[in-house]
């Protein structure tokens, strides 16, 4: 009989169609002149930067793709419903990230279950089909009224609602481990390549063993639960870069890195032109180091990661599509609905603003009346000038602008992206 460790490595070669698949599949060049026109680099004299060069040529993980939201126009063009949303179901953490996006935000609260049950009755109604629950602060500590994590990803999966979970992967017993894969679509777990102060000195050993556990159960109870590992990468640090590679030789499973990015950075000030060809230069230098080691064996998303590093010094798109149609939102624990999740990092700003009603309502005072005003979108957010450097802009330039490129460029890109995400395939759900 074959042991574990042979069936998990079938098993992974069973799901690695997605190596194949989306912007795999287009060829460096076409997809090198399609990042130039879609963010209109001549404009700021990056065309011709060896960077995008990496970009088209990196290794994309289709799950993670940038260009999942092309799957998304297309739906939305349809009539489908594709909203996305985030819930925070507890703000309380058991690590110090100095990377966190809500570090300045939290408010150490807990969602109320039949709170959070309304809610998600409420957005079902109209017409939502999948959720992301993040933090906030760490989702395996939530406890309420005989409610945990597990039981809530249980409730949500019989209620027909696809769950993606992201978690730091500590507080985690073996059956809490099975219980959830068999429950939820995918799960990410946030690796860091630090011990914090005030941090257990032992975190990564538990991380390491949990990942492990996870990919062990999703073998036996859920193959096709997706996993992966996300880190945080400095533009210019090629310690991190390496962590990077050492993280996906050591799980095997798809890495994805995310530019370290401050939260009180302001996206309107991210473009000055030197300085940015500087951080280019030396976010290439750093990448190339690992590259030759990147395979479908050793996954990074790459891809998604160069693009992230140019994005978020390019300026931000003055037209936030996703919150004007009410596509996006994040639910905090103490009840507020964001329109956006990267804007209620922010709270601690927008609670002096007065228009701050514009930004979020709190489903304790009307469930019903939150979200129907949620969904319902709201222009002009942008025009607050307190846009943080936001993940959202890769998702509102292909929006805005896709549909201004040549033809040939548009269909090439278009058919892998559609045939990639074909049936919610590749976590199509979850953009």
């Amino acid at each position: 009989m074959e042991n574990i460790k042979t069936q998990i490595k079938k098993k992974r070669k069973d799901l690695n169609t997605w190596f194949t698949e989306g912007v795999n599949s287009i060829a460096p060049t076409i997809y090198k002149e399609y990042l130039i026109q879609l963010y209109n680099l001549e404009k700021y004299g990056l065309e011709k930067h060896e960077f995008l060069d990496a970009i088209s040529s990196s290794l994309s993980f289709t799950p993670f793709s940038t260009e999942k939201v092309l799957s998304i126009k297309d739906r939305l063009s349809k009539g489908e419903k594709v909203n996305k949303l985030e819930i925070d179901i507890s703000d309380v953490c058991n690590f110090k990230c100095p990377g966190c996006t809500f570090q300045y935000s939290y408010n150490g609260e807990q969602i109320n279950p039949q709170a959070l049950y309304a809610f998600i009755n409420e957005i079902k109604l109209k017409g939502f089909t999948a959720i992301t629950l993040v933090g906030g602060g760490e989702p395996s500590l939530y406890k309420q009224e005989g409610e945990n994590l597990v039981t809530v990803v249980e409730n949500l999966a019989k209620e027909g609602i696809e769950v993606f979970l992201i978690t730091n992967g500590f507080s985690y017993t073996d059956e809490q481990i099975m219980r959830i894969v068999r429950a939820v679509k995918g799960i990410r777990v946030s690796y860091y390549n630090f011990i914090a102060p005030g941090e257990p000195q032992n975190k990564n050993e538990i991380v390491d063993a949990n990942i492990k556990k996870f990919i062990k159960y999703i073998h036996t109870e859920n193959q096709s639960c997706f996993l992966m590992v996300g880190n945080l990468v400095s533009y210019a640090s090629q310690r991190d870069y390496k962590f990077t590679l050492e993280l996906s030789r050591k799980f095997g499973i798809p890495i994805t890195p995310r530019p370290y990015i401050s939260i009180k950075r302001n996206a309107y000030s991210s473009l000055e032109k030197s300085k940015t060809i500087r951080l280019l230069d030396r976010a290439l230098e750093c990448y190339e180091e690992i590259e030759p080691f990147i395979t479908k064996d050793n996954p990074i998303a790459a891809r998604e990661f160069l693009e992230r590093v140019l994005a978020y010094n390019l300026p931000l798109e003055k037209k936030c599509t996703v919150t004007e149609l009410g596509l996006t939102g994040k639910l905090r624990a103490n009840g507020d609905l964001y329109r956006c999740g990267q804007l209620s990092a922010k709270s601690y700003l927008i609670n002096n603003l007065p228009n701050r009603n514009d930004f979020y309502t709190n489903i304790y005072n009307d469930v019903k009346a939150s979200v129907d005003n949620h969904v319902k979108g709201i222009k002009g957010l942008t025009s607050n000038n307190i846009c943080p450097v936001c993940r959202e802009t890769l998702n509102n330039v292909r929006l805005n602008n896709f549909d201004n490129l040549p033809n040939n460029i548009k269909q090439t890109v278009l058919n892998a992206v559609l045939q990639a995400y074909e049936d919610g395939k590749n976590l199509g759900n979850f953009w």
